[in-house]
């Protein structure tokens, strides 16, 4: 029998919640920046003395179109709380900035229509940066970005590229960092590898669903398949927890395999 893990979330549905996501709301993160203390006289985006305010460099919102939608309450709040995602920013430059994506936030800076400023010699390049590690951290999607943004180099300076493989090695070098906190940032890396997992899987799934049309079964055929399937897999308590539903999913996936080995 072919061994599958199967972990988070259900993938038949995840192109439908793709088209779902919820109306924002900030209440959906629970948060206070309070432990954080005051962000100082500077703002990191211009490198200029000014009243400041703690600056998420990817806002909320941002996140929440991204995926955050689908959270927990308790990641959310994480998440918003995460000094690794907190920069000290002048009060005005940040409501100017307010959810946007780097693209906007590069255009309001000079578009004549706000707060006109200029960023401090390589913050450009350093917020970038930024934004890419916290998104690919998190998995948060680049969908609603210019991903052209983040391509070769920019004033010099490599851009850290967006990347969701390769975890471990990302993980490895934010850990040196004097911002690292650790515990989010591990939470999230899992979770971007289990969703790797589902992807992975997803692809098989897939092959064994060819596999069993080529042996000549219909779609009636394939769905009684699968309902028989869900019949041998399905405990009462299913939904329960991750482990529970682990089991389940691994029991289903290794059943619709076996089907694919018998003669028809």
């Amino acid at each position: 029998m072919k061994y599958v893990l199967l972990v988070s979330s259900l993938i038949s549905f995840c192109s439908v919640f793709a088209e779902e996501i919820p109306d924002y709301s900030r209440e959906a993160f629970k948060h206070s920046l309070d432990f954080m203390g005051h962000p100082g006289d500077t703002g990191f985006y211009t490198d200029k003395k000014c009243t400041t305010e703690w600056d998420h460099v990817v806002s909320l919102k941002d996140a929440w179109i991204s995926g955050a939608w689908a959270w927990t309450d308790e990641e959310r709040t994480r998440f918003a709380q995460d000094a690794f995602n907190l920069r000290p920013a002048c009060y005005q430059i940040n409501r100017s900035k307010g959810d946007s994506t780097p693209k906007d936030f590069l255009r309001k800076s000079k578009d004549k229509q706000g707060v006109d400023f200029e960023f401090a010699q390589y913050r450009w390049c350093d917020y970038l940066s930024w934004y890419s590690l916290v998104k690919n951290l998190y998995y948060l999607s680049f969908d609603n970005n210019d991903k052209d943004l983040f391509k070769g180099r920019c004033e010099g300076k490599n851009i850290e590229p967006i990347n969701h493989t390769g975890l471990d090695k990302l993980i490895s070098k934010m850990s040196k960092s004097e911002n690292w906190c650790g515990t989010p940032q591990i939470q999230a890396a899992e979770r971007a590898k289990k969703k790797q997992i589902i992807l992975d899987l997803e692809k098989e799934i897939q092959v064994d669903t060819d596999s069993l049309k080529k042996k000549g079964y219909g779609w009636l055929d394939i769905k009684n398949i699968q309902k028989d399937a869900d019949r041998a897999c399905r405990s009462p308590n299913w939904k329960r927890s991750d482990a529970t539903r682990i089991s389940y999913y691994e029991c289903y996936v290794n059943y619709l395999w076996d089907a694919t080995q018998e003669e028809k």
